[in-house]
C-alpha cells in the first residue's frame, strides 16, 4: 500500500487525542490500543511546518496543493494541541513537530517522550 499522507496525518491526530484525553483508571479499548500504534510521526507530512492560520496565509507562504489539502487537519491538530495543552507546552510540541519533519531520518526522543510522559502521567506504563 502507499504511503497516504493524509490517512497517516488523520492516524497521527487520533492517537495523540488518545493520549492527551485519556484518563487515569480508565482502559484503553481495542480500538484506541490500534489508533495509538498507527501513530508514525510527522517525517513525512511537511505541511505541519506551516503556521496555524488561514488557508490564504499558508499559500501566501507558498504551500502546495498537497499541502492545501491538509489545512483542515492541521488546524485541527493545533485546535486539539490548544486545548489539552497548557501554551509553554503547545509552542514546544509544535516546535518538536516541526523539528520532526526537518530531522525526517530519526525521531527526535521528545516526540516519543512526550507521549510516554502523558501517558504515565494519566496512569498508563508504556
Amino acid at each position: 500500500m502507499a504511503f497516504n499522507i493524509h490517512q497517516k496525518l488523520r492516524d497521527n491526530i487520533a492517537a495523540i487525542r488518545i493520549a492527551l484525553e485519556w484518563e487515569q483508571g480508565k482502559t484503553l479499548s481495542e480500538a484506541d490500543i490500534t489508533a495509538l500504534q498507527r501513530y508514525c510521526g510527522f517525517g513525512g507530512i511537511k505541511a505541519v511546518l506551516f503556521p496555524d492560520a488561514p488557508k490564504e496565509e499558508w499559500m501566501k507562504l507558498g504551500a502546495s496543493e498537497t499541502d492545501l489539502r491538509l489545512h483542515e487537519d492541521i488546524q485541527d491538530l493545533h485546535q486539539l494541541l490548544k486545548t489539552q495543552l497548557a501554551e509553554t507546552d503547545y509552542k514546544e510540541v509544535v516546535q518538536s513537530i516541526k523539528n520532526s519533519v526537518l530531522t525526517a531520518f530519526y525521531t527526535p526522543a521528545f516526540v516519543p517522550g512526550t507521549l510516554y510522559r502523558v501517558l504515565q502521567e494519566k496512569g498508563v506504563e508504556p
